[in-house]
């Protein structure tokens, strides 16, 4: 090489001789004469060791002085030559191999723990493996954790066998994790239900690294529990980053397709699908252009439910809007005052002590959260007398305050000491317990589908009888009953309102603002009005088979004088044909027959099921018995999902694995950390990750294929880095 080229590195020419020598003679004729290019062996070089390109991989090669090695790739020998090793550090399988690398696939198997050429049949070792990668699922350990886990428990625990062979790191863990336990507990609820009509329930959220996501649960009758339960089937992305030259929308087809493809793609047959519950927003409920459309379009007769527990809390919402605003509003006054103030805080506590309450903190009040409205009622009512003498404590100390902090002061203040406000209060307090308790009782995992109708009935009732005359009410149907009548509703001194308002009217104080009476009564008249038509806006009072499960609940079924009522099931058949085809009369006959002769036939009877009270329990213990295929006809009926409750548990622990440490998570770990914690509880949910044993199948699927098979794209982000230099930081934090 000449002195004077610029273009090379000075470092390059001092690591490295040039690579070709000019020979003289020769055969070959070249433009400077007879010559020919002959390649120089080049020996290895120590300098290359303090080279920060090559220092942290680069090895000479024992056996060949002219050969170099990389201690990150197996079987990686090379020519010993600069542009050789460049050429290598510069290769996706030498970049996914070092360790602790957070660009491109995962890491390969041989830089795990795993031996090339030696392959240990340790089941031993496997056990402990996935048994350490289920605690950490359980209880949403990050896998960062895992990088000093395994040797610490080598430093710890010297004398075994077991330990001194385990290797874990964050990437093992999180495919174990994911690929191992997840996809076996995928594969399970899969072939189940390929054998038993199911019901789906699906809801949407967006998590804390605003990416979207749709969840979906499976409902159906688990023949290893004995029980009908929801389970976790899929959390999917709405939006595919790497599509990016189209645009993407979560609209009805978008969201019908995920649905659809997350069955198909495993080969479960949607003609066992039988129900379909979700919250009732238009892109899902809609009757022209949603997912309830083209659910009804290709999989006809298909039960339809929006969920009750959304329902509730919309009918509360919109009957609150009634009152003043006020009344929300000092609610939030009084959260906003205290949540950034400890001193505040420490200050209110005194005057609970005067007051003698307990020193709760105060609730914030929230839109979009079941049942928080009457929680936040119900503990500002607790603390008002604390709260009162609070703010006349501050207001008249709050010399060194800000005169904006002064004036909420001051308006808080006004409206604890108006006692229409405390009025409000305590009527808001009566009336949204009948919300709250219908919330709680179809929140529960139990079946509870058979006793919906008739609970939904006397809530409207109840809310009904509150302004409306007894025997107008109860003298006639109920989808006949108008809520806007004027004709029958009771006068103002007729309305009951609760004891604690009954009492407030009756002091001097206010007996004196009759105006004030008339106006605080009305509103409540409204609130209680508006309810009523919310319920019987987005319920059917009639429906055609909500209105009918009550014939499967245990007492119903053993009753020799219900069947008086309901002497066939023909009525509950033809309003589920997804289950027994109107075609097929051997089968609906079958079924009848059984219906009849259950109350009679006790001798057939399971000891011991008079006292069973749960529905589908009563029906699995029939499933044993002549009575089969009229068992297994109940239990496909009671799959009918009437909330879609467990999607907001699903987001619930969706947001203790997915936090502000671990937000790189990407939604397929996510996905696969939760159906792993599906399994280690097991179908009973009573397990845990101590009794929790690996199967023979996890146990024959630990191998490298299993568990590294799939390569990631360059696109996604690296799921097992959930390590606190990958914080993405949300500064809001730092303002509380």
């Amino acid at each position: 090489m000449e002195k004077n080229d610029s273009s090379g590195d000075n470092r390059e020419r001092s690591a490295t001789p040039p690579r070709k020598v000019v020979k003289v003679g020769g055969w070959t004729a070249k433009k400077k004469g007879n010559t020919k290019n002959v390649h120089r062996q080049q020996s290895f070089r120590e300098v290359w060791l303090k080279d920060p390109m090559f220092r942290d991989w680069l090895l000479p090669d024992s056996n060949d002085t002219c050969r170099a090695k990389c201690k990150f790739c197996p079987l990686s020998s090379m020519v010993a030559e600069l542009s050789n090793l460049k050429a290598h550090a510069a290769t996706t399988k030498h970049k996914n191999n070092i360790p602790g690398s957070s660009s491109g696939p995962q890491r390969q198997l041989t830089s795990l723990g795993f031996q090339v050429g030696k392959k240990p049949d340790n089941v031993d070792k496997k056990r402990a493996e996935i048994k350490f990668c289920a605690f950490f699922a359980e209880h949403n350990i990050p896998f960062s954790v895992a990088d000093h886990f395994s040797d610490l428990l080598k430093e710890c625990i010297t004398d075994s066998s077991i330990v001194k062979e385990i290797e874990l790191k964050r990437t093992k863990i999180t495919a174990i994790t994911k690929n191992l336990i997840g996809n076996a507990q995928k594969a399970s609820i899969t072939e189940k239900l390929k054998k038993q009509f199911f019901s789906l329930l699906t809801d949407e959220t967006t998590d804390i690294s605003t990416v979207k996501t749709a969840c979906i649960v499976v409902r159906y009758f688990d023949e290893d529990a004995q029980r009908i339960c929801s389970v976790f089937w899929e959390l999917h992305n709405l939006f595919i980053q790497n599509q990016t030259d189209m645009i993407q929308s979560a609209n009805a087809e978008t969201l019908y397709t995920a649905l659809i493809q997350s069955f198909t793609s495993r080969d479960v047959p949607l003609k066992n699908m039988i129900g379909f519950a979700s919250d009732g927003c238009n892109v899902m409920m809609g009757d022209n252009n949603s997912v309830k459309t083209r659910l009804q379009r290709d999989l006809p007769g298909i039960t339809i439910v929006k969920c009750v527990c959304h329902s509730a809390h919309l009918c509360a919402s919109e009957a609150c809007k009634k009152l003043p605003e006020s009344i929300e509003q000092v609610a939030r006054d009084i959260y906003n005052f205290f949540k950034h103030s400890d001193k505040r805080l420490f200050s209110l506590r005194a005057f609970q002590d005067f007051v003698n309450v307990e020193p709760h903190k105060i609730l914030k009040p929230s839109q979009t959260r079941w049942l928080s409205l009457s929680a936040v009622v119900s503990r500002i009512l607790e603390q008002w007398d604390a709260l009162r003498l609070f703010f006349i404590d501050f207001t008249t100390k709050a010399n060194r305050e800000k005169t904006d902090v002064i004036n909420r002061a001051v308006s808080i203040l006004e409206k604890l000491c108006d006692p229409f406000y405390r009025m409000y209060f305590y009527f808001l307090d009566w009336a949204l317990v009948l919300f709250t308790r219908f919330n709680l009782e179809f929140q529960r995992e139990n079946v509870v589908v058979t006793k919906l109708h008739d609970k939904i009935c006397e809530l409207y009732k109840e809310i009904l009888l509150r302004y409306l005359s007894y025997g107008y009410v109860m003298g006639r149907e109920l989808i006949q009953v108008n809520p806007e009548n004027d004709q029958f509703q009771l006068t103002d001194d007729q309305m009951y309102l609760g004891v604690k308002v009954y009492e407030m009217l009756n002091k001097p104080e206010i007996i004196a603002k009759p105006v004030q009476i008339a106006s605080f009564k009305s509103n409540c008249r409204s609130f209680l009005k508006t309810a009523a038509l919310e319920i019987r806006k987005r319920y059917d009072m009639e429906d055609p088979v909500l209105s009918k499960l009550k014939v499967f609940e245990p007492k119903s079924a053993l009753s020799i004088n219900f069947r008086n009522r309901f002497p066939t099931l023909m009525p509950v058949m033809a309003v589920v044909p997804r289950i027994v085809s109107p075609s097929d009369n051997i089968s609906k006959q079958e079924i009848d027959d059984q219906w009849r002769r259950l109350p009679i036939a006790t001798a057939c009877h399971p000891e011991g099921i008079c006292d069973v009270s749960e529905p589908d329990k009563f029906w699995a213990l029939l499933t044993k018995t002549e009575f089969h295929e009229l068992a297994i006809f109940a239990l496909a009926v009671l799959s009918v999902p009437h909330a879609n409750a467990d999607c907001e548990r699903v987001f619930s622990k969706t947001n203790l694995i997915k936090t502000k440490l671990r937000n790189r998570l990407i939604t397929e770990t996510v996905n696969g950390t939760l159906l792993a914690a599906e399994c280690v509880k097991g179908p009973d949910r009573k397990g845990s990750c101590v009794k929790f044993e690996p199967t023979d199948f996890m146990l024959s699927r630990m191998n490298a294929e299993n568990l590294y098979g799939k390569k990631k794209t360059a696109t996604q982000e690296d799921d097992t880095d959930d390590a606190p230099d990958d914080i993405i930081f949300d500064y809001s934090v730092h303002q509380l």
